[in-house]
Protein backbone atom coordinates (compact mmCIF):
# COMPACT_ATOMS: atom_id res chain seq x y z
CA UNK A 1 0.00 0.00 0.00
CA UNK A 2 1.34 3.40 -0.91
CA UNK A 3 2.02 5.68 2.04
CA UNK A 4 0.26 8.97 2.32
CA UNK A 5 2.29 12.14 2.71
CA UNK A 6 1.24 12.37 6.35
CA UNK A 7 2.36 8.81 7.00
CA UNK A 8 5.69 9.50 5.34
CA UNK A 9 6.15 12.64 7.37
CA UNK A 10 5.35 10.86 10.60
CA UNK A 11 8.12 8.37 9.93
CA UNK A 12 10.61 11.16 9.41
CA UNK A 13 9.63 13.21 12.45
CA UNK A 14 8.62 10.50 14.88
CA UNK A 15 5.28 12.26 15.36
CA UNK A 16 1.75 10.99 15.50
CA UNK A 17 1.92 7.19 15.64
CA UNK A 18 5.55 6.06 15.69
CA UNK A 19 4.42 2.51 16.33
CA UNK A 20 2.29 2.27 13.25
CA UNK A 21 3.12 -0.15 10.48
CA UNK A 22 3.05 1.89 7.31
CA UNK A 23 1.07 -0.73 5.46
CA UNK A 24 -1.41 -1.36 8.25
CA UNK A 25 -4.85 -2.22 6.85
CA UNK A 26 -6.38 -0.60 9.89
CA UNK A 27 -4.83 2.80 9.33
CA UNK A 28 -8.22 4.36 8.76
CA UNK A 29 -9.57 3.07 12.05
CA UNK A 30 -6.85 4.56 14.21
CA UNK A 31 -7.87 6.99 16.96
CA UNK A 32 -7.29 10.71 16.94
CA UNK A 33 -3.66 11.79 16.71
CA UNK A 34 -2.01 12.02 20.10
CA UNK A 35 0.49 14.51 21.44
CA UNK A 36 3.82 14.10 19.69
CA UNK A 37 7.05 13.94 21.61
CA UNK A 38 7.85 17.63 21.24
CA UNK A 39 4.46 18.63 22.57
CA UNK A 40 4.81 16.16 25.41
CA UNK A 41 8.14 17.61 26.46
CA UNK A 42 6.82 21.17 26.10
CA UNK A 43 3.92 20.47 28.43
CA UNK A 44 6.13 18.65 30.91
CA UNK A 45 8.55 21.56 31.00
CA UNK A 46 5.74 23.91 32.05
CA UNK A 47 5.56 22.17 35.41
CA UNK A 48 8.04 20.81 37.90
CA UNK A 49 10.53 18.01 37.42
CA UNK A 50 9.34 14.59 38.58
CA UNK A 51 10.10 13.80 42.20
CA UNK A 52 12.91 11.31 42.69
CA UNK A 53 12.04 9.92 46.13
CA UNK A 54 8.81 8.09 45.13
CA UNK A 55 10.65 6.46 42.23
CA UNK A 56 13.43 5.41 44.59
CA UNK A 57 10.83 3.87 46.91
CA UNK A 58 9.28 1.88 44.07
CA UNK A 59 12.64 0.86 42.68
CA UNK A 60 13.90 0.08 46.18
CA UNK A 61 11.28 -2.61 46.64
CA UNK A 62 12.33 -4.23 43.37
CA UNK A 63 15.88 -3.75 44.66
CA UNK A 64 15.14 -5.83 47.76
CA UNK A 65 13.92 -8.54 45.43
CA UNK A 66 17.13 -8.28 43.42
CA UNK A 67 19.29 -8.58 46.56
CA UNK A 68 17.54 -11.89 47.19
CA UNK A 69 18.09 -13.01 43.60
CA UNK A 70 21.78 -12.14 43.91
CA UNK A 71 21.97 -14.41 46.93
CA UNK A 72 20.41 -17.20 44.88
CA UNK A 73 23.05 -16.72 42.16
CA UNK A 74 26.00 -16.68 44.55
CA UNK A 75 24.79 -19.38 46.94
CA UNK A 76 26.32 -22.34 45.10
CA UNK A 77 29.66 -20.57 44.69
CA UNK A 78 30.37 -20.66 48.44
CA UNK A 79 28.50 -23.81 49.48
CA UNK A 80 29.88 -26.30 46.93
CA UNK A 81 33.12 -26.81 48.95
CA UNK A 82 31.02 -27.88 51.97
CA UNK A 83 28.75 -30.11 49.91
CA UNK A 84 31.72 -31.91 48.33
CA UNK A 85 33.65 -32.32 51.57
CA UNK A 86 34.13 -35.79 53.03
CA UNK A 87 33.50 -34.26 56.45
CA UNK A 88 29.78 -35.08 56.64
CA UNK A 89 29.52 -33.59 60.14
CA UNK A 90 29.80 -30.19 58.43
CA UNK A 91 27.74 -30.67 55.29
CA UNK A 92 25.48 -33.56 56.26
CA UNK A 93 25.67 -34.84 52.66
CA UNK A 94 28.36 -35.36 50.03
CA UNK A 95 27.75 -34.49 46.35
CA UNK A 96 29.50 -36.11 43.40
CA UNK A 97 30.47 -34.13 40.28
CA UNK A 98 27.15 -34.65 38.49
CA UNK A 99 25.18 -33.67 41.58
CA UNK A 100 27.32 -30.54 41.99
CA UNK A 101 26.57 -29.49 38.41
CA UNK A 102 22.85 -30.02 38.96
CA UNK A 103 22.93 -28.21 42.31
CA UNK A 104 24.49 -25.20 40.64
CA UNK A 105 22.28 -25.19 37.53
CA UNK A 106 18.86 -26.59 38.51
CA UNK A 107 17.78 -23.25 39.92
CA UNK A 108 18.16 -21.76 36.42
CA UNK A 109 16.38 -24.66 34.73
CA UNK A 110 13.26 -24.19 36.84
CA UNK A 111 13.62 -20.40 36.56
CA UNK A 112 13.20 -20.86 32.80
CA UNK A 113 9.87 -22.53 33.47
CA UNK A 114 8.99 -19.85 36.01
CA UNK A 115 9.48 -17.12 33.41
CA UNK A 116 6.99 -18.80 31.10
CA UNK A 117 4.54 -19.26 33.97
CA UNK A 118 4.99 -15.57 34.73
CA UNK A 119 3.76 -14.43 31.30
CA UNK A 120 0.02 -14.89 31.95
CA UNK A 121 0.49 -13.79 35.55
CA UNK A 122 2.04 -10.41 34.74
CA UNK A 123 -0.43 -9.83 31.91
CA UNK A 124 -3.46 -10.61 34.08
CA UNK A 125 -2.41 -9.46 37.56
CA UNK A 126 0.32 -6.91 36.85
CA UNK A 127 3.90 -6.91 38.08
CA UNK A 128 3.17 -5.84 41.67
CA UNK A 129 0.57 -8.51 42.41
CA UNK A 130 2.68 -11.15 40.67
CA UNK A 131 5.55 -10.42 43.05
CA UNK A 132 3.16 -10.48 46.01
CA UNK A 133 2.01 -13.95 44.99
CA UNK A 134 5.48 -15.39 44.42
CA UNK A 135 7.62 -13.86 47.18
CA UNK A 136 6.06 -15.99 49.98
CA UNK A 137 6.80 -19.08 47.87
CA UNK A 138 10.42 -17.96 47.53
CA UNK A 139 10.68 -17.61 51.31
CA UNK A 140 9.27 -21.11 51.78
CA UNK A 141 11.94 -22.42 49.39
CA UNK A 142 14.76 -21.00 51.52
CA UNK A 143 13.20 -22.40 54.70
CA UNK A 144 12.74 -25.77 53.03
CA UNK A 145 16.41 -25.78 52.01
CA UNK A 146 17.42 -25.11 55.61
CA UNK A 147 15.55 -28.20 56.81
CA UNK A 148 16.69 -30.46 53.92
CA UNK A 149 18.72 -33.49 54.98
CA UNK A 150 19.01 -35.49 51.73
CA UNK A 151 20.35 -34.71 48.29
CA UNK A 152 16.91 -35.07 46.58
CA UNK A 153 15.31 -32.68 49.09
CA UNK A 154 18.14 -30.16 48.60
CA UNK A 155 17.72 -30.27 44.83
CA UNK A 156 13.92 -30.00 45.19
CA UNK A 157 14.25 -26.90 47.38
CA UNK A 158 16.64 -25.31 44.89
CA UNK A 159 14.15 -26.12 42.14
CA UNK A 160 11.35 -24.35 44.02
CA UNK A 161 13.55 -21.29 44.56
CA UNK A 162 14.39 -21.23 40.86
CA UNK A 163 10.75 -21.50 39.81
CA UNK A 164 9.79 -18.43 41.84
CA UNK A 165 12.76 -16.26 40.85
CA UNK A 166 11.91 -16.95 37.22
CA UNK A 167 8.58 -15.21 37.74
CA UNK A 168 9.90 -12.47 40.02
CA UNK A 169 12.95 -11.53 37.93
CA UNK A 170 10.89 -10.26 35.01
CA UNK A 171 8.19 -8.68 37.15
CA UNK A 172 10.66 -6.63 39.21
CA UNK A 173 12.46 -5.26 36.14
CA UNK A 174 9.18 -4.47 34.40
CA UNK A 175 7.84 -2.68 37.46
CA UNK A 176 10.88 -0.43 37.74
CA UNK A 177 11.10 0.18 33.97
CA UNK A 178 7.45 1.20 33.75
CA UNK A 179 7.33 3.38 36.88
CA UNK A 180 10.56 5.32 36.26
CA UNK A 181 10.68 8.61 34.37
CA UNK A 182 12.83 8.62 31.23
CA UNK A 183 15.29 11.04 32.87
CA UNK A 184 16.24 8.53 35.57
CA UNK A 185 15.20 5.19 34.07
CA UNK A 186 18.76 4.14 33.25
CA UNK A 187 19.87 4.88 36.79
CA UNK A 188 16.88 3.15 38.38
CA UNK A 189 17.15 -0.04 36.33
CA UNK A 190 20.93 -0.05 36.76
CA UNK A 191 20.45 0.23 40.52
CA UNK A 192 18.62 -3.09 40.46
CA UNK A 193 21.73 -4.75 39.08
CA UNK A 194 23.85 -3.04 41.74
CA UNK A 195 21.60 -4.41 44.45
CA UNK A 196 21.70 -7.85 42.86
CA UNK A 197 25.50 -7.75 43.05
CA UNK A 198 25.28 -6.63 46.67
CA UNK A 199 23.28 -9.82 47.24
CA UNK A 200 26.08 -11.84 45.63
CA UNK A 201 28.65 -10.06 47.81
CA UNK A 202 26.59 -10.71 50.95
CA UNK A 203 26.35 -14.43 50.31
CA UNK A 204 30.09 -14.59 49.51
CA UNK A 205 30.67 -12.88 52.86
CA UNK A 206 28.45 -15.41 54.61
CA UNK A 207 30.50 -18.20 53.05
CA UNK A 208 33.71 -16.67 54.41
CA UNK A 209 32.35 -16.69 57.98
CA UNK A 210 32.31 -20.47 58.15
CA UNK A 211 28.52 -20.75 58.50
CA UNK A 212 27.02 -24.01 57.32
CA UNK A 213 25.11 -24.11 54.05
CA UNK A 214 21.89 -24.59 56.05
CA UNK A 215 22.34 -21.39 58.03
CA UNK A 216 23.36 -19.46 54.92
CA UNK A 217 20.13 -20.54 53.22
CA UNK A 218 18.05 -19.31 56.16
CA UNK A 219 19.76 -15.91 56.16
CA UNK A 220 19.21 -15.58 52.40
CA UNK A 221 15.46 -15.35 52.99
CA UNK A 222 15.59 -12.22 55.19
CA UNK A 223 15.05 -9.79 52.29
CA UNK A 224 11.68 -11.30 51.37
CA UNK A 225 9.36 -10.14 54.21
CA UNK A 226 10.22 -6.40 53.90
CA UNK A 227 9.58 -6.54 50.14
CA UNK A 228 6.18 -8.15 50.69
CA UNK A 229 5.14 -5.50 53.21
CA UNK A 230 6.25 -2.61 50.96
CA UNK A 231 4.50 -3.98 47.87
CA UNK A 232 1.19 -4.05 49.72
CA UNK A 233 1.25 -0.24 49.93
CA UNK A 234 2.61 0.61 46.47
CA UNK A 235 0.40 1.20 43.38
CA UNK A 236 0.46 -0.91 40.22
CA UNK A 237 2.44 0.16 37.16
CA UNK A 238 0.63 3.02 35.36
CA UNK A 239 1.38 1.47 31.98
CA UNK A 240 -0.10 -1.88 32.99
CA UNK A 241 -3.17 -0.11 34.39
CA UNK A 242 -3.73 1.69 31.09
CA UNK A 243 -3.62 -1.59 29.19
CA UNK A 244 -6.38 -2.85 31.50
CA UNK A 245 -8.54 0.20 30.81
CA UNK A 246 -8.04 1.65 34.30
CA UNK A 247 -6.91 5.10 33.24
CA UNK A 248 -8.02 6.88 36.40
CA UNK A 249 -5.97 4.51 38.56
CA UNK A 250 -3.06 4.95 36.13
CA UNK A 251 -3.24 8.70 36.66
CA UNK A 252 -3.10 8.22 40.42
CA UNK A 253 -0.18 5.81 40.06
CA UNK A 254 1.74 8.29 37.90
CA UNK A 255 0.97 11.05 40.40
CA UNK A 256 2.42 8.88 43.18
CA UNK A 257 5.64 8.09 41.31
CA UNK A 258 6.13 11.63 39.91
CA UNK A 259 5.17 13.55 43.04
CA UNK A 260 2.28 15.96 43.72
CA UNK A 261 3.92 18.96 42.00
CA UNK A 262 4.45 17.26 38.64
CA UNK A 263 1.81 17.45 35.90
CA UNK A 264 1.32 13.89 34.66
CA UNK A 265 -1.17 14.85 31.94
CA UNK A 266 1.27 14.76 29.03
CA UNK A 267 2.95 11.52 30.10
CA UNK A 268 -0.40 9.81 30.65
CA UNK A 269 -1.60 11.05 27.24
CA UNK A 270 1.49 9.57 25.58
CA UNK A 271 0.92 6.18 27.22
CA UNK A 272 -2.82 6.22 26.57
CA UNK A 273 -2.50 7.17 22.90
CA UNK A 274 -0.17 4.28 22.19
CA UNK A 275 -2.40 1.85 24.01
CA UNK A 276 -5.51 3.30 22.37
CA UNK A 277 -4.06 2.85 18.91
CA UNK A 278 -2.81 -0.65 19.65
CA UNK A 279 -6.19 -1.60 21.13
CA UNK A 280 -7.73 -1.34 17.64
CA UNK A 281 -6.36 -4.82 17.05
CA UNK A 282 -5.74 -6.03 20.62
CA UNK A 283 -7.53 -6.21 23.92
CA UNK A 284 -4.21 -6.71 25.81
CA UNK A 285 -5.21 -10.15 27.01
CA UNK A 286 -2.58 -12.87 27.23
CA UNK A 287 -3.63 -14.28 23.85
CA UNK A 288 -3.65 -10.87 22.19
CA UNK A 289 -0.15 -10.06 23.45
CA UNK A 290 1.14 -13.37 22.12
CA UNK A 291 -0.39 -12.59 18.72
CA UNK A 292 1.13 -9.09 18.84
CA UNK A 293 4.53 -10.62 19.54
CA UNK A 294 4.28 -12.49 16.23
CA UNK A 295 3.89 -9.35 14.12
CA UNK A 296 6.76 -8.56 11.79
CA UNK A 297 8.29 -5.53 13.52
CA UNK A 298 7.99 -6.99 17.01
CA UNK A 299 9.30 -10.40 15.98
CA UNK A 300 12.49 -8.80 14.65
CA UNK A 301 13.09 -7.11 18.00
CA UNK A 302 12.39 -10.26 20.01
CA UNK A 303 14.55 -12.48 17.79
CA UNK A 304 17.46 -10.05 18.04
CA UNK A 305 17.16 -9.81 21.83
CA UNK A 306 16.81 -13.60 22.09
CA UNK A 307 20.05 -14.21 20.22
CA UNK A 308 21.83 -11.42 22.07
CA UNK A 309 20.79 -12.64 25.51
CA UNK A 310 21.50 -16.29 24.75
CA UNK A 311 25.00 -15.44 23.53
CA UNK A 312 25.61 -13.18 26.55
CA UNK A 313 25.05 -16.07 28.98
CA UNK A 314 28.10 -17.85 27.55
CA UNK A 315 30.44 -14.92 28.19
CA UNK A 316 31.45 -16.35 31.58
CA UNK A 317 29.45 -14.13 33.92
CA UNK A 318 27.17 -16.75 35.45
CA UNK A 319 29.95 -19.36 35.54
CA UNK A 320 32.28 -17.09 37.50
CA UNK A 321 29.41 -16.25 39.86
CA UNK A 322 28.28 -19.84 40.44
CA UNK A 323 31.75 -21.46 40.61
CA UNK A 324 33.81 -18.61 42.06
CA UNK A 325 35.51 -20.54 44.89
CA UNK A 326 36.35 -23.65 42.80
CA UNK A 327 37.75 -21.40 40.03
CA UNK A 328 39.90 -19.49 42.51
CA UNK A 329 41.12 -22.71 44.09
CA UNK A 330 42.12 -23.96 40.62
CA UNK A 331 44.35 -20.91 40.10
CA UNK A 332 46.36 -21.86 43.21
CA UNK A 333 46.79 -18.21 44.20
CA UNK A 334 48.23 -17.46 47.62
CA UNK A 335 45.12 -15.57 48.79
CA UNK A 336 42.42 -17.54 50.60
CA UNK A 337 39.77 -18.49 48.02
CA UNK A 338 36.86 -17.26 50.15
CA UNK A 339 38.56 -13.92 50.82
CA UNK A 340 39.33 -13.59 47.11
CA UNK A 341 35.67 -14.36 46.36
CA UNK A 342 34.67 -11.44 48.59
CA UNK A 343 37.06 -9.19 46.67
CA UNK A 344 35.48 -10.29 43.41
CA UNK A 345 32.03 -9.75 44.93
CA UNK A 346 33.04 -6.23 45.94
CA UNK A 347 34.24 -5.53 42.39
CA UNK A 348 30.82 -6.65 41.13
CA UNK A 349 29.17 -3.95 43.22
CA UNK A 350 31.66 -1.30 42.10
CA UNK A 351 31.12 -2.27 38.47
CA UNK A 352 27.36 -1.89 38.65
CA UNK A 353 27.68 1.46 40.44
CA UNK A 354 29.99 2.62 37.66
CA UNK A 355 27.39 1.41 35.17
CA UNK A 356 24.85 3.73 36.82
CA UNK A 357 27.16 6.68 36.24
CA UNK A 358 27.95 6.02 32.58
CA UNK A 359 24.86 4.38 31.05
CA UNK A 360 22.93 7.66 30.85
CA UNK A 361 26.06 9.73 30.27
CA UNK A 362 27.64 7.99 27.28
CA UNK A 363 24.71 5.83 26.18
CA UNK A 364 23.80 2.16 26.06
CA UNK A 365 25.72 1.18 22.94
CA UNK A 366 29.16 2.52 23.94
CA UNK A 367 28.75 0.94 27.39
CA UNK A 368 28.11 -2.47 25.84
CA UNK A 369 30.93 -2.20 23.32
CA UNK A 370 33.63 -1.28 25.84
CA UNK A 371 32.36 -3.75 28.45
CA UNK A 372 32.18 -6.91 26.37
CA UNK A 373 35.37 -6.12 24.46
CA UNK A 374 37.26 -5.81 27.76
CA UNK A 375 35.58 -8.95 29.13
CA UNK A 376 36.72 -10.87 26.07
CA UNK A 377 40.34 -9.76 26.47
CA UNK A 378 40.26 -10.64 30.19
CA UNK A 379 38.89 -14.15 29.57
CA UNK A 380 41.37 -14.86 26.79
CA UNK A 381 44.16 -13.79 29.16
CA UNK A 382 42.77 -15.96 31.97
CA UNK A 383 42.66 -18.90 29.57
CA UNK A 384 46.28 -18.21 28.67
CA UNK A 385 47.23 -18.39 32.36
CA UNK A 386 45.57 -21.79 32.77
CA UNK A 387 47.28 -22.97 29.57
CA UNK A 388 50.70 -21.92 30.89
CA UNK A 389 49.92 -23.42 34.32
CA UNK A 390 49.05 -26.72 32.66
CA UNK A 391 52.40 -26.90 30.87
CA UNK A 392 54.76 -25.42 33.45
CA UNK A 393 54.99 -26.21 37.13
CA UNK A 394 56.34 -22.83 38.21
CA UNK A 395 54.00 -19.88 37.50
CA UNK A 396 55.22 -17.65 40.31
CA UNK A 397 56.23 -14.97 37.83
CA UNK A 398 52.63 -14.60 36.64
CA UNK A 399 50.74 -15.54 39.80
CA UNK A 400 49.21 -12.04 39.74
CA UNK A 401 47.54 -12.75 36.43
CA UNK A 402 44.38 -14.77 37.33
CA UNK A 403 43.15 -12.37 40.00
CA UNK A 404 43.88 -9.38 37.77
CA UNK A 405 41.94 -10.97 34.90
CA UNK A 406 39.02 -11.81 37.18
CA UNK A 407 38.92 -8.26 38.57
CA UNK A 408 38.85 -6.68 35.10
CA UNK A 409 36.36 -9.24 33.81
CA UNK A 410 34.05 -8.87 36.80
CA UNK A 411 34.10 -5.08 36.73
CA UNK A 412 33.26 -4.73 33.04
CA UNK A 413 30.84 -7.66 33.08
CA UNK A 414 28.89 -5.80 35.74
CA UNK A 415 28.78 -2.78 33.45
CA UNK A 416 27.72 -4.71 30.35
CA UNK A 417 25.08 -7.07 31.71
CA UNK A 418 23.08 -4.39 33.56
CA UNK A 419 23.08 -2.36 30.36
CA UNK A 420 21.73 -5.39 28.50
CA UNK A 421 18.93 -5.69 31.05
CA UNK A 422 18.10 -2.02 30.58
CA UNK A 423 18.06 -2.29 26.79
CA UNK A 424 15.80 -5.34 27.01
CA UNK A 425 13.10 -3.34 28.77
CA UNK A 426 13.50 -0.31 26.51
CA UNK A 427 13.37 -2.10 23.16
CA UNK A 428 10.22 -4.05 23.95
CA UNK A 429 6.95 -2.36 22.96
CA UNK A 430 4.65 -1.37 25.83
CA UNK A 431 1.82 -3.30 24.21
CA UNK A 432 3.66 -6.65 24.49
CA UNK A 433 6.12 -6.01 27.33
CA UNK A 434 4.14 -7.99 29.93
CA UNK A 435 4.38 -11.11 27.75
CA UNK A 436 7.70 -10.56 25.97
CA UNK A 437 9.78 -9.67 29.04
CA UNK A 438 9.14 -13.02 30.82
CA UNK A 439 9.87 -14.84 27.56
CA UNK A 440 13.26 -13.14 27.27
CA UNK A 441 13.94 -13.83 30.93
CA UNK A 442 13.27 -17.51 30.21
CA UNK A 443 15.88 -17.31 27.44
CA UNK A 444 18.31 -15.72 29.90
CA UNK A 445 17.73 -18.34 32.60
CA UNK A 446 17.89 -21.11 30.00
CA UNK A 447 21.31 -19.79 29.05
CA UNK A 448 22.26 -19.66 32.73
CA UNK A 449 21.32 -23.33 33.08
CA UNK A 450 23.22 -24.44 29.99
CA UNK A 451 26.34 -22.46 30.90
CA UNK A 452 26.34 -23.58 34.53
CA UNK A 453 25.52 -27.22 33.73
CA UNK A 454 28.12 -27.53 30.97
CA UNK A 455 31.01 -25.77 32.72
CA UNK A 456 32.32 -28.92 34.49
CA UNK A 457 31.95 -30.90 31.25
CA UNK A 458 33.75 -28.25 29.19
CA UNK A 459 36.64 -27.99 31.64
CA UNK A 460 37.08 -31.78 31.68
CA UNK A 461 36.97 -32.13 27.88
CA UNK A 462 38.47 -28.83 26.64
CA UNK A 463 40.51 -27.90 29.68
CA UNK A 464 40.05 -24.80 31.78
CA UNK A 465 42.05 -22.75 29.28
CA UNK A 466 39.94 -23.83 26.30
CA UNK A 467 36.73 -23.15 28.21
CA UNK A 468 37.65 -19.57 29.01
CA UNK A 469 38.87 -19.01 25.45
CA UNK A 470 35.42 -20.00 24.19
CA UNK A 471 33.79 -17.60 26.65
CA UNK A 472 36.14 -14.87 25.42
CA UNK A 473 35.09 -15.57 21.84
CA UNK A 474 31.44 -15.24 22.81
CA UNK A 475 32.21 -11.79 24.22
CA UNK A 476 33.45 -10.88 20.76
CA UNK A 477 30.22 -12.16 19.22
CA UNK A 478 28.11 -10.00 21.54
CA UNK A 479 30.30 -7.00 20.70
CA UNK A 480 29.78 -7.57 16.97
CA UNK A 481 26.01 -7.93 17.39
CA UNK A 482 25.94 -4.65 19.32
CA UNK A 483 27.87 -2.80 16.62
CA UNK A 484 25.80 -4.21 13.77
CA UNK A 485 22.24 -3.83 15.03
CA UNK A 486 21.63 -2.23 18.41
CA UNK A 487 20.06 1.27 18.37
CA UNK A 488 20.82 3.93 20.97
CA UNK A 489 17.88 4.53 23.36
CA UNK A 490 19.40 6.94 25.86
CA UNK A 491 16.94 9.53 27.25
CA UNK A 492 14.10 8.31 25.03
CA UNK A 493 10.60 7.87 26.43
CA UNK A 494 9.43 4.28 26.13
CA UNK A 495 6.60 5.38 23.86
CA UNK A 496 8.89 7.55 21.72
CA UNK A 497 11.57 5.02 20.73
CA UNK A 498 10.79 4.34 17.08
CA UNK A 499 13.47 3.81 14.43
CA UNK A 500 17.23 3.84 14.70
CA UNK A 501 18.80 4.42 11.30
CA UNK A 502 22.24 3.09 10.50
CA UNK A 503 23.82 2.92 7.09
CA UNK A 504 20.51 3.51 5.36
CA UNK A 505 18.86 0.62 7.17
CA UNK A 506 16.27 0.75 9.89
CA UNK A 507 15.88 -1.38 12.98
CA UNK A 508 12.38 -1.36 14.52
CA UNK A 509 13.60 -1.00 18.06
CA UNK A 510 10.52 -0.49 20.12
CA UNK A 511 8.03 -0.27 17.42
CA UNK A 512 4.54 -1.33 18.45
CA UNK A 513 3.22 -2.84 15.25
CA UNK A 514 -0.45 -2.83 16.01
Amino acid sequence: MKMSQRDDASLETGEAFPNEAVDSPDAKSRPKQSLDRGETERLASMGHSPALLPQIVGGGVSGLVQVGLGMVAGYSGVTIPQLTSDNTTISGVVFDDDQVALFSSVVYLTATVGCLVGIPMTVSFGQRKTMLICLPILLSGWVSLYFSTTIPSIQASRSLIGLTIGVIESASYQYTTETSHSSVRGMMVGALDTLRQIGVLLVYGLGATGLTWQHISLICGVTVPPAIIALVFLPDSPRWLVTRGRTQEASKSLAFFRGPRYDVTAELASISSQVEYASVNSDFSFGSQLRAMMQKGTVKVILYLTMLFLAAQFTGNIVVTAYIVPILEATAISMNAFVAAMVVGGIRVVGTIFSLLVVDLIGRKPSLLVSFLTCGISLLSLGAFFFIKGHYDDVRGIDWMPMTCLVFFTFFSCVGHPTLNLVRGELLPTTVRSAAMPFLCSVMFGGFFLASQTFPLMTSSLGTSGTFWIYGGMCGLVTAATVAVLPETRKENLEDITLEKKGGKTFPAVRDAA
